[in-house]
């Protein structure tokens, strides 16, 4: 989201640039090829020459978002028109798992600033360091496990001649060709900035791009593809732009960028859909198209339903001047959710204060995360809702694709809403075993806003076993299941438990039975149950 700021830095970086510009005015797509194009000195260099100053001081200044943001319009209500436009119930988790995580292995502290808000911090690991980037567009390079700080910089300082450090940031780690990615939008201008390192050390040198939008490029979104960087952002006409992937990590200087107009539902305002991202994973097979990611909200009126709506998009580079199609496939419907907000943007209350902070309303959250199984391919989803006028929280979703049909469907969903705290600003994604972890920020009247992160053991099919899960088969009430099944099924979790996180199996077993009475066993069936348990366990 555009904001103003009135940090300046005096630093200005040291690059070769080299200059071009093509634009094809077609009225559904066009491509752009780049309109500048450098390569800096390693980092490490320019900013030990010339480093940040963090202590400037700025007077706080409030970003204009809220002024310049349209909301969506809601057409019906829960409180109006009935449950239909309210949040299914039986998707609501309303209480916490008893089962602890596993023990946070670094915890260090991320950037802050004076002179604006919100930080709109963007972060992603690699091998061996976490690159945190925040508006106005100061980064930091961590030692991932000591927290160490190897290097502050400002974004804008890798041009030559240097860019204004504007915002809404975008750090990823493309683990395919082993590099990092920077990216901001411009400061007056339409343009896109997005710098690559040109080594796998994001303390080295950089290759920097400059792309111009028709439009301006507001909350800007990426994620990494076989074929291309893909990128989206709330513009009056939606378009999903892809830039050239493989020229840019290359240090091509033509590299070129995509642009393909669509028109999903969006309620009328303040509207971004989400790419596809496989940065931290395998890549998909060369040919298959990028999925890009939005919701509908029935509340919105018309035909609209409660549903996640998915984009398939290709690119063909081979032409001189590429090509692009996007296509809408089958909606996948999702239980009842209502994503309805303030039109005033007062969401989330804080302590000691009427002033309400911003939900963010209208966006599934960044990022898409795309992974790729011997069966199937999923993506993990999440955007926030509304529980009442006093609360908000966050729909989180599984999507699972089958690799024989193509075919998207509602694998798992639910609505975390264990108290009254409100929580916004989610954050998903999912490991190489399946567990899912979800981060958000959570405040109350007596709580000021900060980050939580809970995660969910592979498979587990249990609420009292998982923080957040509520996955198909208990749907079915735990009295019909039988208690050896039962059995059997805690023992594969808790074996899983031990090989994921390391635990001795005897705490997970320990938990395991304390959670049993959660799950509701009758007095007859738990004595059937727990020694069974104990016995599968030692």
């Amino acid at each position: 989201m555009k904001k103003f700021y009135l940090l300046s830095f005096l630093l200005i970086a040291f690059c070769c640039s080299s200059w071009a510009q093509k634009v094809d005015d077609a009225t559904e797509s066009s491509f752009v090829v780049a309109t500048q194009f450098g390569v800096t000195r390693p980092l490490s260099e320019i900013f030990a020459e010339n480093p940040v100053r963090e202590e400037l001081i700025i007077k706080p200044k409030t970003s204009g978002d809220r002024k310049i943001r349209k909301p969506q319009f809601f057409e019906f209500s829960a409180e109006k028109d009935g449950a239909a436009y309210g949040n299914d119930p039986a998707s609501v988790q309303t209480r916490m798992g008893v089962i602890k995580g596993a023990q946070t292995r670094a915890n260090f502290l991320g950037q802050t600033a004076s002179g604006f808000r919100p930080y709109d911090p963007s972060g992603a690991v690699g091998p061996n360091h976490y690159v945190q980037m925040i508006n106005s567009t100061t980064f930091k390079v961590y030692n991932k496990l000591t927290g160490v700080v190897s290097l502050t910089a400002t974004l804008g300082n890798l041009w030559s001649p240097a860019t204004a450090n504007a915002g809404d940031p975008i750090v990823m780690y493309d683990k395919a060709a082993d590099r990092w990615f920077l990216a901001q939008f411009g400061s007056g201008n339409n343009n896109i900035y997005i710098a690559i390192s040109t080594t796998p050390d994001p303390t080295g040198s950089y290759y920097t791009y400059t792309y111009t939008s028709p439009q301006f490029p507001d909350y800007l979104k990426f994620g990494v593809w076989h074929d291309g960087y893909y990128m989206t952002s709330n513009q009056s006409q939606q378009k999903v732009f892809v830039f050239e992937r493989t020229a840019m990590l290359a240090g091509t200087a033509g590299a070129r960028s995509v642009i393909v107009n669509f028109a999903p539902p969006t309620g009328g305002g303040f509207f971004c859909p989400v790419p596809g991202c496989a940065a931290d994973g395998v890549l998909p097979p060369t040919g298959t198209p990028c999925p890009i990611f939005s919701y509908s909200d029935n509340a919105w009126g018309g035909a609209n339903i409660d549903a996640v709506k998915i984009y398939n998009m290709t690119v063909n580079w081979t032409p001189t001047t590429p090509t692009a199609t996007i296509t809408a496939t089958p909606d996948v419907p999702a239980a009842a959710f209502d994503a309805s907000y303030n039109p005033s943007w007062n969401d989330c209350v804080q302590p000691g204060t009427t002033q309400r902070l911003d939900g963010i309303g209208g966006v599934i959250m960044y990022r898409a995360q795309w992974k790729t199984w011997p069966t199937y391919n999923s993506v993990v989803l999440n955007w926030a809702v509304n529980i009442s006028a006093s609360q908000r929280s966050i729909k989180w979703c599984e999507l699972r694709q089958n690799k024989t049909t193509g075919a998207w469907s509602m694998y798992q969903e639910g609505i975390y809403t264990p108290d009254a705290a409100t929580r916004w600003m989610g954050a998903i994604c999912m490991d190489n075993n399946g567990s899912i972890g979800l981060s958000y920020m959570k405040s109350d009247a007596t709580l000021y806003s900060r980050d939580y992160t809970i995660q969910a053991a592979v498979n587990v099919t249990l609420w009292a076993l998982c923080p957040f899960q509520r996955l198909w088969w208990l749907q079915v009430p735990v009295s019909k299941q039988a208690p050896t099944a039962m059995v059997i099924m805690l023992t594969h979790v808790l074996t899983r438990m031990v090989l994921h996180f390391g635990a001795p199996a005897n705490t997970w077993a320990e938990q395991a039975v304390e959670a049993l009475p959660a799950l509701e066993f009758s007095p007859t069936q738990l004595m059937v149950v727990l020694p069974m348990l104990r016995l599968q366990l030692t």
